[in-house]
């Protein structure tokens, strides 16, 4: 199988090898925190056709619940090392919050995580985004959730990388037109609590509550 440029490389370990990656068939991976080691042991002394690089997955062939059983493969101090998902913002796994845009695709690790589609952005767009936020109705239309998004006014923003990526939050817990569940007073308090939540996790975006959108120059 010849690699994507545009999508993590999956790497399934083999039923026969897995004894000795998860000497006790545990099935939770959690729960055994040797199991990248003993991934990395294992990776460095297989020859594969396709070579394995940083940003890759490895996936026992069990992969369990959530996202136990998967993995990353991560290059550090030049050595190759299988590592472990990052816990801190999904407690079932994300990708590495070094991982960002535009360093790898932004829909590069959605195929290989379960539970959420988290997506970090360098730091390098932090004012075109901070500048650009506006509360309205997008230009872009939504394409992956429910279409009455597209007549409400929600939080967006955009930046340029070669193409025009628009960030619009799409999560529909939070109608500031509407009555219910909040009254004026407390719509007015949660449009500037969303904002402010917005600013500051505006690196970090999971697609189950935005869309990024790419619009050509």
């Amino acid at each position: 199988m010849e690699r994507n440029p545009l999508r993590s490389y999956v790497f399934i370990v083999p039923e026969d090898c897995e004894k000795e990656i998860d000497p006790n068939d545990i099935r939770w991976a959690t729960d055994d925190e040797e199991i990248p080691n003993r991934l990395t042991k294992w990776l460095n002394g297989q020859v594969f056709v396709v070579e394995p690089q940083i940003g890759d997955t490895v996936q026992l062939s069990w992969r369990g619940h959530r996202n136990d059983g998967t993995y990353f493969i991560d290059i550090i101090n030049d050595e190759m090392l299988v590592i472990d998902m990052n816990n801190e913002n999904d407690e079932y796994g994300s990708v590495p919050e070094k991982w960002k845009f535009p360093e790898f695709p932004i829909d590069y690790f959605l195929h290989v995580v379960r539970h959420n589609q988290i997506v970090y952005l360098d730091e390098q767009f932090d004012e075109e985004i901070k500048t650009n936020l506006t509360f309205g109705k997008p230009p872009v239309d939504c394409i992956h959730i429910d279409k009455e998004i597209n007549s409400k006014s929600v939080y967006y923003s955009f930046f340029d990388y070669h193409q025009t990526y628009w960030i619009i939050y799409t999560c529909d817990d939070y109608d500031p037109n509407g009555d219910e569940p909040f009254n004026q007073d407390s719509n007015m308090f949660m449009e500037r609590i969303y904002k402010e939540k917005w600013l500051q996790n505006h690196r970090c975006f999971d697609f189950d509550c935005y869309e990024i959108i790419l619009t050509a120059d």
